[in-house]
This record gives C-alpha cells, sequence and structure tokens, in this order.
C-alpha cells in the first residue's frame, strides 16, 4: 500500500511539474483584441490570409503573411519580445501561425478569434492598401 502511494504521489508530481503549456497565446475576442492592438508599443498585426484576400481588404497596419516559408523568415527577423497580433478569416491558419511563433519562442501572441470576420461585424476600419512582407532571396 505504501509504495503505491509513493508511485501515485511520483506520477502526480511529474506529471504537475512536466507539463508543456499547450496554449501558451491568447485567443482575444474582438473587443479585447482592438483595445490591445491600440494600446501595445512593440508590436506587429499580421494578415495570415492568402494575398489576394489581404490585397481587396486588410485591418489596417498589418502586413500579409500568406506563406509558411515567408512566416519561418519572419520569425527569424523579429525581437521574441515583440506582440504579435495575428489574424485570418476564422480562426483556422490563425492557430496554425499561433503555434508556429510559440515553438519559435515568442511569449506575447494574441489571436483575434473569429478573424476578421469578427472585425467585418464590428464594422471597424479596413484598408485596401498593399502592404507585404519581402521575401529574402
Amino acid at each position: 500500500m505504501r509504495f503505491l502511494l509513493i508511485f501515485l504521489s511520483f506520477l502526480f508530481i511529474q506529471d504537475t511539474y512536466c507539463q508543456t503549456d499547450v496554449l501558451s497565446f491568447s485567443r482575444l475576442n474582438i473587443d479585447e483584441f482592438y483595445i490591445r492592438l491600440n494600446t501595445e508599443i512593440n508590436k506587429l498585426l499580421l494578415d495570415v490570409r492568402p494575398y489576394k484576400d489581404f490585397k481587396k481588404e486588410h485591418i489596417p497596419g498589418s502586413i500579409s503573411v500568406d506563406d509558411k516559408k515567408t512566416l519561418i523568415q519572419l520569425t527569424d527577423t523579429l525581437d521574441l519580445e515583440t506582440y504579435l497580433f495575428i489574424y485570418c478569416e476564422e480562426n483556422s491558419r490563425s492557430l496554425e501561425v499561433c503555434h508556429i511563433f510559440q515553438e519559435q519562442g515568442f511569449q506575447n501572441i494574441f489571436m483575434l478569434n473569429g478573424g476578421i470576420l469578427e472585425w467585418k461585424k464590428r464594422k471597424f476600419e479596413l484598408s485596401g492598401k498593399k502592404s507585404r512582407f519581402k521575401k529574402r532571396k
């Protein structure tokens, strides 16, 4: 019985202290995202939708990062303390990009839950201005 208690205690301690943080980025609703985006200083707003969608309309100040290779190149140029604000159409691409930034060691990652569709529902400003991260050769 004593051995069983020690074994179970060991398992509990191992499980508690060896867990990796599965979600170390924040999924923000539209209000939280808008406020954080407009209050942080060292920030970058990333539109991870296909470039044709970005060209049509995007959140002002955002840059288009529409493929994984460009995303990885971008991570190499940024300070790990940069506040990253990420959105796509709804959530799927944003989640993938947040995980990539998380794996690269970034800690200030914020995803717009509901994506640009939520932004448009609120009738927040949109822009069609081209602004794209240039790929290195």
